[in-house]
């Protein structure tokens, strides 16, 4: 049995749907439907497929490393900046990351959590061929 959550990540993004399994603890989980909702109208349907980022990858490869971040950063589903944010690298904290994604906008690191989903972490900023200054160390 899979539990899902679906939230609005914001108007141009519509609804996503995240899963739980392996990204909450034991007991039990609360939800909350924003003051003046009413549970029994249904919400029209958007038309057509929701717009998403022009973020795309264009290469990815096998590389091992340890990723110190030097100020907050995102830990992703995906690689692009529209994924889902499931946490953040506080400056100061590390991963061991096993690849590499470079997308038009961003160079990601990724790596498998401890509940073996992979995440993704852009290091720095990709644009035109030229990398901007990593966000933390890497060795």
């Amino acid at each position: 049995m899979y539990n899902f959550v679906m939230h609005s990540v914001n108007e141009k993004h519509g609804m996503k749907e995240t899963l739980l399994d392996g990204w909450v603890g034991e007991g039990p989980i609360y939800c909350f439907r924003l003051h003046g909702t009413n549970a029994n109208t249904s919400q029209p349907a958007t038309s057509g497929p929701v717009p998403d980022s022009d973020e795309k990858v264009n290469k990815q490869y096998k590389e091992s490393g340890k990723f110190t971040a030097n100020r907050s950063v995102a830990i992703r589903n995906e690689p692009k900046e529209s994924a889902t944010v499931v946490n953040t690298l506080d400056a100061g904290e590390s991963v061991t990351y096993d690849m590499v994604y470079i997308t038009n906008k961003f160079v990601y690191i990724s790596y498998i959590s401890y509940s073996g989903i992979r995440c993704y972490v852009a290091v720095r900023t990709y644009s035109r061929g030229q990398r901007g200054p990593l966000w933390g160390t890497i060795v």
